[in-house]
């Protein structure tokens, strides 16, 4: 391969990921095929060897992560859950995040830290109490600012609260966390090797191949590789191989551009997002300032992330010294109703986990025990029919049948009337 994923991905992460770089052919049966290496693609892997028994797994990618290279850290909070179902979600997720670090036996980075919401808008404020109520009734330990009270959020800093982009007042969580991807992924990868899955990086599959009774496999440069079940974290094949199976996903795709600064301090204090999801940021152990600014896929042909720091800037003006650089692209399409997919496509033996936004790394670990069970035939109290791939189609069908109904009762109206 022209690009040597070993040195890619070589952290001080004591792991031995040579076998990235490992040339090797699929075999041409494994019970599980993982389409994308992402977080919620190992962590799905990572359940069903752990939790099911299920070692004989397959990950396929185009390309390992971007953020693998990086020690910086991200961060996961319950406030990114806007309806009970995805707050009861992050509130278990966040457990098995908490677990994660001794389970792999891996420094993760795993540290408390407070996270901001930011309202940008005054009619902003109800959604972030909600959210805030959300997150209490889960175990969390959030509360209301005022637009006076976020600057003791920021220690040392001279905050500018009357600008045009200020905000309005924010949702603050106290035992939200951060958390180092790229570790997290260094020691997913090492671990599931070790449990004997598979990776091929670099080596996509092109389609799915269907038998009698649904996925019977992948189809890769020619080669089928018969495999039980088909999970796409992907998003891209996600949207191809189910638009093949004929249901249209929709998908609004996004993608934030995340850069990073020159390290600065006084340090942040906390991570912020906005209440959009929109713009986020916040600051590593190094001093370094990581902000993101998520737009529409055709937006971000720009390295830097403009609004993101004018937005910041304009209410703590020690950020106007930032520069910034871009780091990555990352992506964060969501389900067009802002609900994320989650589940199999019909009876097929294709599943699906994309579609977070924003939030997919809280809900990574609880997304991946969720389709490890759904594979397994094991009951999981968060699956939900509000979830389903499928549901825009169904909803599809129910809006014709609705029409079809008022066409025949305007009809039979039409005939009384000449009656």
């Amino acid at each position: 391969m022209s690009v040597n994923l070993f040195q890619r991905a070589q952290n001080y992460i004591p792991e031995n990921l040579d076998f990235l770089d490992r040339p090797r052919t699929p075999s041409r049966r494994y019970k599980v095929a993982i389409i994308g290496a992402d977080l919620p693609g190992l962590l799905t892997a990572y359940f069903l060897a752990t939790k099911h028994g299920i070692t004989d797994v397959a990950i396929f990618a185009a390309d390992i992560p971007q953020s693998v290279s990086s020690r910086r850290n991200a961060p996961i909070s319950r406030l990114c859950a806007a309806t009970p179902e995805l707050a009861a979600m992050a509130a278990e997720s966040l457990a098995i995040w908490s677990q994660l670090p001794a389970s792999l036996e891996a420094d993760l980075g795993l540290r408390n830290k407070g996270h901001l919401i930011l309202a940008r808008q005054n009619y902003d404020m109800g959604e972030c109490r909600w959210r805030c109520s959300l997150a209490d009734f889960y175990g969390g330990n959030s509360r209301i600012y005022d637009q006076a009270e976020i600057g003791a959020l920021f220690p040392g800093m001279n905050l500018r609260l009357n600008g045009p982009l200020a905000p309005k007042g924010g949702a603050y969580e106290s035992d939200s966390y951060e958390v180092a991807p790229g570790q997290v992924w260094h020691a997913l990868a090492g671990r599931l090797n070790r449990l004997g899955a598979h990776f091929f990086i670099g080596d996509m599959p092109q389609h799915l191949v269907l038998g009698n009774d649904g996925i019977s496999g992948v189809e890769r440069n020619n080669l089928v590789v018969d495999c039980g079940a088909v999970i796409a974290t992907d998003t891209e094949f996600a949207v191809a191989a189910a638009a093949g199976l004929g249901v249209p996903l929709k998908i609004v795709r996004a993608m934030a551009r995340v850069s990073i600064s020159n390290p600065m301090r006084p340090a942040l204090g906390v991570s912020v997002s906005t209440l959009d999801d929109h713009i986020s940021c916040w600051q590593g152990a190094d001093g370094e300032f990581v902000v993101s600014d998520t737009g529409s896929i055709s937006e971000n042909g720009s390295d830097a992330p403009t609004e993101a720091a004018g937005f910041l800037m304009s209410f703590v003006p020690v950020l106007g010294a930032l520069k910034l650089r871009r780091w990555i692209h990352q992506d964060q399409s969501m389900g067009a109703d802002g609900l994320p997919l989650l589940g199999e496509v019909g009876h097929s033996g294709f599943f699906i986990n994309c579609g977070w936004g924003a939030s997919a790394l809280t809900m990574a670990p609880i997304a991946g025990e969720v389709i490890a069970d759904q594979i397994t035939k094991k009951q999981n109290a968060f699956q939900s029919d509000r979830f389903k791939p499928e549901r825009f189609e169904l909803q599809s069908q129910e809006q014709n049948a609705d029409v079809d109904e008022e066409a025949k009762s305007a009809s039979h109206l039409s005939q009384d009337v000449r009656t």
